[in-house]
């Protein structure tokens, strides 16, 4: 399929997937023979799951999770019991992948010793017998929303949050919704990707940390509500943003076929202009697919949302398009300069880039280049840039 100008290899995506998760029953050979030899070997799905990714891969000291509790749900002998440790996070729930979530307010944040039988789904800890959550707070996607605590926001490094990731979700369900179905409504080819590699998006609400998505802990997106105007347009932005790493990480998991220098390369090496300081090459090699991701859905959400759009929202989703047509132009101009740093795969896919950008801003450019974004942060921020650009007013 084509995502603006990029040619998107979906069984290269398929083939990648089966390498992650053959990659994992590597990884969890190494880690513990005996819990090895006790999983289901032939299930793909549980080794392409966050949770493994996270105990696999995450080198953060302090693990939350035993590779146990991770694991339980893709035991060969389900209807046998099981004695193991089991964590609740500061919700009281404990995740069990495979299984679903098991609720006990009085266990907050505690390992307890527990007991199951994974055929059964009921988890016995020491003061009773639990059921798993009905699924009270689920959608109506292939991926699922978390209401339990991941271990990627629960770490040291990680800013607190101002409140749980149900409470957020909560919150955000009919915006949510909405988002989900204008994607999969008008942008099906891109949602088929999203599909495809997407496993869990969790929704968080942190006054230190930015969305998004790690190899560590592939196929979850995590999307920060903090400060931001939680509509369905917020939504699209950051769903596809996320999501969209998740499937450039998949779509080159062969690095070194489009790159010739290490992933890890700082991009300031390379270049001499500021901005750059904490960038890696690779980093800013999948701002270009994230933009391209963020655009087309922007897009295709102002072409059929355009006649109904009150003006002010119609400046906001022009000013949005603007926002992310600077950075995408900022960041291709470095490239452009540095361009020995592709392969042949990787220069193709990088003039594929340059064309996306151009197909967008000849859209959208005799209206967005009108715009200063001088006074937006990292992220893009809606009452500052009505507030900078309210003098703009022929946007119609």
């Amino acid at each position: 399929m084509k995502l603006l100008d990029i040619v998107i290899d979906e069984k290269l995506l398929r083939d990648n997937k089966q390498t992650l998760a053959d990659i994992n029953k590597s990884l969890l050979f190494e880690q513990d023979q005996h819990i090895y030899e006790e999983v289901d070997f032939d299930n793909d799905e549980f080794f392409l799951d966050p949770s493994l990714f996270c105990y696999l891969l995450d080198k953060a000291p302090n693990k939350r999770l035993t590779l146990q509790q991770v694991c339980l749900g893709n035991r060969l002998a389900a209807d046998q019991r099981i004695d193991l440790p089991i964590f609740f996070d500061e919700g009281g729930i404990a995740h069990l992948p495979g299984l679903g979530e098991f609720f006990a307010p009085e266990l907050r944040g505690r390992i307890v010793s527990a007991s199951m039988i994974p055929k059964e789904r009921r988890l016995l800890v020491p003061h009773g017998m639990l059921e798993p959550l009905p699924g009270c707070l689920s959608f109506n996607t292939k991926w699922s929303f978390p209401v339990y605590l991941p271990e990627m926001l629960s770490r040291e490094d990680k800013a607190p949050l101002r409140e749980l990731p149900m409470q957020t979700l909560a919150g955000a369900r009919g915006q949510l919704e909405e988002a989900l179905d204008f994607l999969s409504s008008h942008t099906a080819g891109f949602y088929s990707l999203l599909e495809l590699v997407t496993r869990e998006v969790t929704v968080f609400n942190s006054p230190d940390q930015n969305s998004f998505a790690a190899i560590t802990s592939h196929g979850a997106a995590f999307l920060n509500t903090e400060n931001k105007q939680q509509d369905a347009l917020f939504f699209i932005d950051d769903l596809s943003h996320q999501c969209g790493h998740i499937i450039f990480n998949t779509l080159t998991l062969q690095t070194e076929e489009y790159l010739t220098l290490p992933k890890t390369t700082p991009l300031a090496e390379l270049l001499t202009v500021p901005g750059h300081s904490n960038r890696t090459l690779y980093g800013a090699f999948h701002g270009l697919f994230t933009y391209s991701c963020i655009l087309h859905c922007l897009s295709a959400y102002f072409n059929h949302k355009n006649p109904s759009l009150s003006p002010e929202k119609k400046m906001v989703v022009l000013g949005r398009l603007g926002f992310y047509l600077v950075k995408f132009m900022v960041d291709l101009d470095s490239f452009y300069k540095i361009q020995q740093v592709f392969t042949t795969k990787g220069l193709e896919l990088f003039w594929q880039f340059i064309n996306s950008y151009r197909s967008v801003h000849a859209m959208f450019g005799q209206y967005t280049d009108r715009y200063s974004y001088a006074n937006q942060p990292y992220t893009f921020d809606e009452s500052l840039f009505l507030e900078l650009n309210a003098f703009v007013n022929d946007y119609q």
